[in-house]
């Protein structure tokens, strides 16, 4: 889809990420000690199969799933 604004974030360890632009959706899987920060998602915000994540994220729908010890602040 063009001028789609969607964001996977896979695999990631050990990593800082700051996303100050709204994006339409947002993809965070098998990530480890990470803090993400999104401004917006304008549709789903999923975080799957991450351990010691903290997502701080404003979103319309928020989805988690088998995550372990992870922190998530949501405005939804």
């Amino acid at each position: 889809m063009p001028g789609s604004k969607d964001v996977r974030v896979m695999a990631c360890e050990d990593s800082y990420l700051y996303l100050g632009n709204a994006v339409d959706c947002l993809y965070v899987s098998n990530c480890v000690n990470c803090t993400i920060y999104v401004s917006a998602v304008a549709k789903v915000c999923t975080l799957d199969k991450c351990e010691n994540v903290t997502l701080t994220a404003a979103s319309n729908f928020l989805r988690i799933g088998n995550c372990v010890d992870c922190t998530v602040y949501s405005y939804t």
